[in-house]
């Protein structure tokens, strides 16, 4: 994330209302590091108990469709939460509202570790761990609603139109580098703690990291007043008119100065509506489909392989938990290059609509394509299932360069409620896949028909989004 010359460094600095001279780091770029720190434990809370699911599903003696069933709360809840911060994060600031979700979310992770205590009192039939378990997982869902909308208003609110694909690949390649340590370290901590224990190390990195980063954004907010008095949408804004080629970042320095003494207040954002034309409809149309495509396979992939390896033949908690960090490893790596291709395509002068096509066609063909040998084997092997698993989350990370930075590009300034609208799709879809999975498993003892499945709904999205992308602007249709 380092700067690229002295003009994209000037756009930076005027889109955070920074001059070059007063910050190392600009502001947003620290915002950017903040977000990304949720991002990682989010996904890290999330493995912890991924990977910790095998033993206590033995313990409980829970069936694939009850594994299921406590997968599915934990995103019913989740998705509950989608569009009310989606407000939160356009009205207050996408990352102040994500860190005080991460403190919440962070002390359900720990809650968990009551279950595990619970279980070595009780009977594996009692009905208290059980329900321990999905208490918490109904928190944790509800707190961790935050993320994917704050992370798109962050990115409306202080990146630079032109340095978005890049922030959002960080960001999420971050959130990808979460489950690889949650899966490689999580196993380490229960050998040594415990089940409990690593539940609640966990959800205390949680809470150090959330005050870390409130005093930071209190820093931030504070140098940028200081430098420039403009708001962070008019600093925005100035990023999108330069990465359009409007020119017009000189001469609006040139009125900073003359209108320093007189800084406009900040305009809250319109209530959002359902009043939209016939072009927008179609554009939130698609945007929900693509992302509940993404999410069928995005949370099959998160909740069920720690599972799916056990049942390969995968011997305990770390082996299962080092192998099922290897497909996110390289979806961590994809993903920041992925963003960083986008961008450069970009400024070589390719439609930024293309370059957003493009990207998100190979994501959805190859992630379907990826999955095609798990579903013609009931017993593929290990290493056979990593490389494919390992190759869907690759193709999985395009989708940084094409269709998060597509949903940015055409939201402007409701960017965090259109992205808890398509993500509440995201997330029922893979509330059905995840119910739908452990029915599978339960009435075939395989996995293979899930894959079948999967890859049809990724061939389909290729097509339509192929179709249908467009560069039509929602602008103040969504409102």
């Amino acid at each position: 994330m380092l700067g690229r010359g002295s003009s994209c460094k000037l756009h930076a600095a005027a889109a955070a209302g920074a001059t070059p001279a007063n910050d190392a780091v600009p502001p947003w770029r620290q915002v950017v590091a903040v977000t990304a720190g949720c991002l990682l434990l989010c996904n890290l809370h999330r493995s912890t108990f991924a990977v910790l699911l095998p033993d206590l599903a033995t313990q409980l003696g829970l069936r694939a469709s009850q594994a299921g069933a406590v997968q599915a709360a934990m995103l019913a809840a989740y998705l509950a939460g989608q569009v009310p911060a989606g407000r939160l994060a356009d009205k207050y600031s996408g990352t102040r509202v994500l860190l005080w979700g991460l403190c919440l979310w962070s002390l359900a992770t720990a809650l968990t570790a009551a279950a595990g205590l619970a279980v070595g009192t009780s009977s594996s039939s009692s009905w208290w761990p059980l329900a321990v378990i999905i208490l918490s997982r109904v928190l944790l869902g509800l707190a961790s609603a935050c993320a994917m909308p704050c992370v798109a208003a962050m990115a409306v609110q202080w990146v630079p139109a032109a340095e978005r694909a890049s922030a959002i690949s960080f960001t999420y390649a971050n959130f990808n580098l979460g489950g690889v340590i949650g899966l490689t370290m999580v196993p380490l901590l229960a050998d040594a703690f415990g089940g409990g224990g690593a539940f609640v190390i966990s959800g205390a990195v949680g809470v150090a990291w959330a005050a870390v980063g409130a005093m930071i954004m209190q820093r931030v907010t504070a140098q940028h007043a200081a430098a420039g008095g403009r708001s962070k949408a008019e600093g925005a804004a100035t990023g999108d008119a330069a990465a359009a080629g409007q020119g017009k970042l000189i001469a609006g320095s040139r009125q900073q100065g003359q209108q320093q003494q007189q800084p406009k207040q900040q305009q809250p954002p319109p209530p959002f509506s359902w009043q939209l034309d016939a072009a927008s409809t179609r554009q939130v149309a698609l945007l929900c489909f693509a992302h509940a495509v993404i999410g069928f396979g995005f949370f099959l992939m998160q909740n069920w392989m720690p599972l799916y390896m056990a049942s390969l033949g995968s011997q305990g908690l770390a082996v299962t938990g080092r192998l099922s960090s290897m497909p996110w490893l390289a979806a961590a790596v994809a993903g920041m290059l992925a963003g960083s291709a986008a961008d450069s395509l970009i400024r070589s002068g390719l439609p930024t609509l293309s370059v957003r096509r493009l990207m998100q066609c190979i994501s959805f063909a190859g992630c379907g394509l990826s999955v095609v040998p798990l579903a013609l084997t009931t017993t593929p092997g290990l290493i056979p299932a990593v490389l494919c698993l390992t190759a869907n989350l690759t193709f999985y990370s395009l989708s940084y360069g094409g269709f998060h930075a597509y949903l940015q590009d055409v939201a402007g300034a409701k960017a965090g409620v259109l992205q808890g609208v398509t993500n509440s799709a995201s997330i029922l879809a893979g509330l059905l896949g995840s119910l739908l999975t452990g029915w599978v498993v339960d009435a075939t003892g395989s996995y293979s028909a899930v894959f079948w499945v999967l890859a049809a709904l990724y061939g389909v999205a290729a097509v339509v989004w192929a179709v249908c992308s467009s560069s039509h602007k929602l602008g103040e249709q969504v409102q």
